[in-house]
Protein backbone atom coordinates (compact mmCIF):
# COMPACT_ATOMS: atom_id res chain seq x y z
CA UNK A 1 0.00 0.00 0.00
CA UNK A 2 1.33 3.42 -0.91
CA UNK A 3 -0.20 6.54 0.59
CA UNK A 4 1.00 9.99 -0.35
CA UNK A 5 0.47 12.94 1.94
CA UNK A 6 0.55 16.48 0.65
CA UNK A 7 -0.26 18.20 3.95
CA UNK A 8 -0.10 17.65 7.70
CA UNK A 9 -3.87 17.08 7.67
CA UNK A 10 -3.43 14.27 5.13
CA UNK A 11 -0.68 12.76 7.29
CA UNK A 12 -2.97 12.74 10.33
CA UNK A 13 -5.72 11.05 8.30
CA UNK A 14 -3.26 8.40 7.14
CA UNK A 15 -2.15 7.87 10.75
CA UNK A 16 -5.76 7.38 11.83
CA UNK A 17 -6.27 4.74 9.14
CA UNK A 18 -2.98 3.06 10.04
CA UNK A 19 -4.12 2.80 13.67
CA UNK A 20 -6.99 0.54 12.64
CA UNK A 21 -4.66 -2.12 11.21
CA UNK A 22 -2.37 -2.26 14.25
CA UNK A 23 -2.63 -5.24 16.55
CA UNK A 24 -1.93 -5.39 20.31
CA UNK A 25 1.78 -5.10 21.16
CA UNK A 26 2.67 -4.10 17.60
CA UNK A 27 6.03 -2.42 17.19
CA UNK A 28 6.30 0.38 14.65
CA UNK A 29 9.61 1.96 13.67
CA UNK A 30 9.53 5.35 11.99
CA UNK A 31 12.56 6.50 10.05
CA UNK A 32 12.87 9.81 8.29
CA UNK A 33 14.72 13.06 8.17
CA UNK A 34 13.94 16.02 10.40
CA UNK A 35 10.61 17.54 9.39
CA UNK A 36 9.42 14.56 7.37
CA UNK A 37 6.17 14.22 9.36
CA UNK A 38 6.90 11.40 11.79
CA UNK A 39 5.41 13.23 14.78
CA UNK A 40 2.33 14.31 12.83
CA UNK A 41 1.86 10.70 11.71
CA UNK A 42 2.06 9.49 15.32
CA UNK A 43 -0.50 12.13 16.33
CA UNK A 44 -2.84 10.61 13.76
CA UNK A 45 -2.18 7.12 15.09
CA UNK A 46 -2.98 8.29 18.63
CA UNK A 47 -6.21 9.89 17.45
CA UNK A 48 -7.14 6.68 15.66
CA UNK A 49 -6.51 4.60 18.76
CA UNK A 50 -8.64 6.92 20.87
Amino acid sequence: MVLISKSPEDTIKIGRKFAHILFPNAIVALVGSLGSGKTVFVKGICQGLG
